[in-house]
């Protein structure tokens, strides 16, 4: 499970409803997330093997999350909408803007007589849409990246991988890296457990006591101390 919640299903919506496509992008207050169902919408992309809930709590797959760009145009002027983790759900009838994302990011919604209008953290106008059968469809399209660099899918390493890379770094530290962003492209397999297990780090840790200087006991007789030493062939 993610923390997501996908809200809609394919006979949620009305048949009659021809402004409302599969490409449609609705504004949406009930998804905690932003969702595509266009894998060919996305900039960058990282595979999952997730769920979210639906309606009636049903698990709806999720097969990534990645950016996605969005053109819309508002007072004669082109605009540009980046959003960020986007969760790709094939099987989801149209892509939904989450509100609670937008305001999360310092952004607003404003609604009224049949209208949405989105706005950015600087309060600008960033696009708008109309209420279609009380939905909010935006005017909005997707900006499909070019064949040759469409969606760059993002490797996934586990934290041995990244443990080694970084030339054998502390597993908190590597932690810390990923939480705080403090690097770009530090992708991890999500089922991957952060406690990898290092023979070299344990190889170079290990240590012994010094030999004495000074023994407590001292042999006798013959045979009351005995010495070996092994070496391997």
């Amino acid at each position: 499970m993610t923390d997501a919640t996908y809200i809609t299903q394919q006979h949620a919506l009305p048949d009659n409803t021809d402004a409302i496509i599969s490409d449609s992008w609705l504004a949406d207050s009930a998804t905690s997330s932003h969702i595509s169902n266009k894998r060919e919408a996305y900039q960058c992309f990282t595979p999952l093997h997730t769920h979210v809930k639906g309606v009636r709590n049903v698990l709806v797959p999720v097969e990534g999350k990645g950016s996605v760009e969005l053109k819309s145009r508002v007072k004669e002027k082109n605009i540009t909408i980046v959003l960020p983790n986007v969760l790709y759900v094939p099987s989801a009838p149209n892509s939904l803007v989450s509100l609670t994302r937008l305001d999360e990011s310092g952004g607003h919604a404003a609604m009224g007589n049949g209208i949405i209008q989105l706005y950015d953290k600087n309060q600008t106008l960033i696009a708008v849409g109309r209420r279609v059968e009380r939905m909010y469809l935006l005017d909005v399209s997707t900006a499909t990246p070019p064949h040759d660099s469409s969606a760059t899918e993002i490797v996934l390493f586990t934290w041995t991988d990244w443990h080694r890379q970084f030339r054998h770094v502390g597993i908190s530290g590597l932690q810390r890296t990923l939480t705080q962003n403090l690097v770009d492209g530090l992708n991890i397999t999500p089922s991957d457990s952060p406690m990898p297990t290092c023979e070299a780090c344990i190889q170079a840790k290990q240590a012994h006591a010094p030999f004495p200087r000074h023994t407590e006991c001292h042999a006798r007789n013959a045979g009351e101390l005995t010495h070996t030493d092994l070496w391997e062939a």
